[in-house]
């Protein structure tokens, strides 16, 4: 067999491996199949999980989110409440963040009334919508006494005691 037709049969046999691996993958020719799911991964956390808070005053909280995987991601936040709170501000997306880097954005919420409230904060990736992370914050709320009445009290307080004090002499 001479030299031409062994360079035929050698580009022939590559066409066909080239076809049924098109074939195995259920792909027709000239089509692209990208797998990406092994490139897409994050992680995510907030700055705390509990916390104690005075009804009526904000609360502000980081979330924050890493980029393990190997493309540049924008990761979708959305967030449920349980209790009486009045969500400030939410980011809605945490844009471009790059392999190994963690970007952040604050949630801002104000418990409107004493007793206990949760916020679940679900972090979502724009490319791989099927991976997400639910985070979640306690908030314990109380209604406690402003500065001015404690100033009135101490007041009060150490004004018997001297009363006090000079009655006895």
């Amino acid at each position: 067999m001479d030299l031409s037709k062994k360079f035929l049969l050698l580009i022939l046999f590559i066409a066909m491996i080239g076809f049924f691996r098109v074939k195995a993958q259920g792909l027709q020719p000239n089509e692209t199949q990208v797998e990406i799911s092994g490139e897409v991964n994050f992680d995510a956390w907030l700055g705390m999980d509990e916390i104690y808070a005075t009804t009526g005053k904000p609360i502000k909280f980081g979330v924050y989110v890493k980029n393990i995987g190997l493309i540049v991601d924008d990761y979708n936040i959305t967030i449920r409440t349980t209790g009486n709170l009045a969500v400030v501000s939410v980011p809605s997306v945490i844009e471009e963040v790059f392999p190994q880097e963690v970007k952040m954005d604050y949630i801002e919420v104000i418990p409107v009334t004493k007793g206990d409230a949760t916020v679940e904060v679900e972090v979502t990736s724009q490319t791989n919508t099927t991976i997400s992370k639910t985070l979640l914050l306690t908030i314990h709320s109380d209604i406690i006494a402003s500065a001015d009445s404690y100033s009135m009290i101490s007041l009060l307080l150490a004004t018997v005691i001297a009363g006090l004090l000079l009655a006895k002499t």
